[in-house]
């Protein structure tokens, strides 16, 4: 699998060697989709069980988060 070059522009320009179904999943990482929602696409095409892509991607979402590639959003109350 290749691996990319995640790299912040700005700030404290963090970079990250990712492979691309991180990069699919920061990609993805709008605000308007449910990371759940996004993990059970991944998945999918990449015919990994759901569980075990959520359980392997908590620990990379938390990383991601902490760093400034992605952010937080609260769910909202339905």
């Amino acid at each position: 699998m290749d691996r990319q070059l995640l790299a912040l522009r700005d700030g404290l320009r963090w970079s990250e060697e990712v492979d691309p179904l991180v990069l699919a999943l920061v990609g993805g990482c709008d605000g308007t989709v449910p990371l759940r929602d996004q993990l059970a696409v991944l998945a999918a095409a990449h015919e990994v069980a759901e569980p075990v892509l959520a359980e392997v991607a908590g620990p990379i979402v938390g990383h991601l988060v902490e760093r400034g590639f992605i952010e937080a959003v609260a769910a909202a109350n339905r």
